[in-house]
């Protein structure tokens, strides 16, 4: 196997099994399986799940699993492979698919993650060949986002841009893309492809599926920038919603024109965009097959995103709520309280080096033992030199994200905004700090993205510098607004209660 290219297959799954199994035989008949460290299935089935004479194939069972996100995070925790491939339970891979896709990501250093084109089988039925005209509208092309069937890329890239995203049902794989995308380029290609094996069974099936997809639309854009694409997805909903209302109210009243009116309206998008997708796939596609295939999707993506206003609504609302999940209380209040935690603990470790001594050695030790099912870590150095830190080298060589604040002066206050960013955008829990310098910035950082912070003091110093002195001063003062204190020793805590 070639270390630099070893693979885990990430695979959330409930239901069907049959499928699944499919699913993971197109993966054992990968022209590359020797690039595969795991496939780990993430099921919410409760019964038994068997693979046998399987010794890559890991299966995890989490019946109450909240989210699909919550599913594929779990199985990247799980693995310890340099790339991740995200699949979903119901496809069968082209055999050259592992190694057409690498190839095509080693291509270009600033290409972050590959996707391949559907292909249809001749015995799919006409809702499955329009949705697979739909997804590959646009092939060999670099895109702002990509639905999660099929997904490859680093684990670096994966934890930089935050996992999924595990308060949406749906919509979490727009969501989770678009945040890779902003790290470089995502590319869809038609050098390979797979084939969906779920497909709808019926008009009816495909209005409930886009209704449920689309009660998550507007939460997904809490916290990111909608690429133009997205926009007709997003503003279509609200237009057969109000022409809908229009024509209501036209019946009510007997009007004859705003009915009309209301009409028109409504049906306007579903000929604009039959008539354009029939033109880009004519010869394999009916238009008649098209009509009914949209006017069963808008009205589905209609009433999806009408029910998820109330979602929304609720989650800014509880925004503060959902951010913290649970953290505000440790691991034993939550028992207690028999609140459970939703996703791992996601832990900022903050430092502020000056070498590579036992403070740096301890952050790097306490990352490496931590379980990440339960507790996923991150690191944040500030920097005030060109070249690279050793915790910072050291860290990420756990394969886990590091971040580095440069800093102008040796007390940088606009650290403690950039960081205070940092912590929204990574969706961090916890901020844990050590030493007076990232105990100061630290604690008014994590104040201000409202989550909690854990403090661990390394020691006292002995100082003869006054600057010095009023910093560390002023660090003993910061302890009193921190959530917890953690002493690394008996003897320090001993000194802290004294001093402080």
């Amino acid at each position: 196997m070639t270390p630099a290219l070893t693979t885990s297959f990430i695979i959330p799954h409930k239901g069907r099994l049959e499928l699944l199994h499919q699913t993971v035989a197109s993966i054992h008949a990968q022209t590359r399986y020797d690039w595969i460290e795991s496939i780990v299935v993430v099921t919410m089935n409760t019964d038994p799940i068997c693979f046998e004479n399987d010794d890559k194939v890991i299966v995890l069972t989490i019946p109450d699993a909240p989210s699909i996100s919550y599913q594929r995070n779990q199985g990247a925790a799980k693995s310890s492979a340099s790339y991740l491939a995200f699949l979903d339970a119901d496809i069968e891979l082209a055999p050259e698919w592992l190694e057409t896709c690498h190839r095509l990501l080693a291509e270009r250093p600033v290409r972050h993650m590959v996707s391949a084109m559907q292909r249809c089988k001749h015995d799919d039925n006409p809702i499955e060949r329009v949705r697979s005209a739909l997804s590959n509208a646009a092939l060999d092309v670099n895109v702002s986002f990509l639905p999660g069937r099929n997904l490859l890329l680093s684990r670096d890239d994966f934890f930089e841009a935050g996992a999924f995203p595990e308060h949406l049902k749906t919509c979490e794989d727009y969501y989770f893309t678009e945040r890779v995308s902003a790290r470089g380029e995502l590319f869809y290609t038609s050098k390979t492809w797979y084939y969906h094996l779920g497909e709808d069974a019926s008009y009816w099936e495909t209005f409930s599926k886009e209704r449920w997809r689309s009660e998550y639309n507007l939460l997904s854009v809490r916290g990111r920038s909608v690429p133009v694409a997205e926009w007709p997805s997003l503003l279509l909903p609200f237009w057969f919603v109000l022409s809908a209302v229009l024509g209501i109210i036209g019946l009510l009243i007997a009007n004859e024109d705003i009915t009309n009116i209301a009409l028109l309206a409504a049906i306007a998008p579903l000929i604009v965009y039959s008539i354009r997708l029939y033109a880009k796939n004519t010869g394999t596609l009916r238009l008649w097959d098209i009509v009914k295939f949209y006017a069963a999707y808008f009205p589905g993506r209609a009433l999806g995103t009408t029910i998820g206003i109330k979602k929304a609504i609720s989650s800014i609302k509880d925004s503060k709520i959902q951010q913290i999940r649970c953290t505000q209380q440790s691991k034993n209040e939550c028992k207690k309280s028999g609140t459970p935690l939703k996703r791992p603990l996601r832990v900022m470790e903050f430092i502020c080096p000056t070498g590579y001594y036992g403070a740096e050695r301890w952050v790097i030790a306490l990352a490496k033992n931590m379980d990440r099912t339960h507790v996923l870590c991150e690191l944040v150095v500030t920097h005030e030199c060109a070249e690279p830190l050793e915790v910072s080298k050291q860290f990420e060589a756990l394969g886990l994200p590091c971040h580095a604040i440069p800093l102008r002066n040796r007390f940088d206050l606009s650290a403690i905004y950039t960081l205070s960013q940092l912590l929204k955008k990574r969706q961090i829990d916890v901020l844990h700090t050590h030493g007076y310098k990232s105990d100061i910035l630290g604690v008014i950082a994590a104040k201000y993205a409202g989550i909690p912070a854990v403090c661990t003091p390394h020691g006292f110093e002995n100082a003869e510098d006054w600057k010095l002195r009023a910093y560390l001063w002023l660090g003993g003062l910061s302890f009193r607004f921190f959530n917890v204190l953690s002493p690394l020793s008996p003897q320090i805590s001993h000194d802290l209660t004294k001093t402080y």
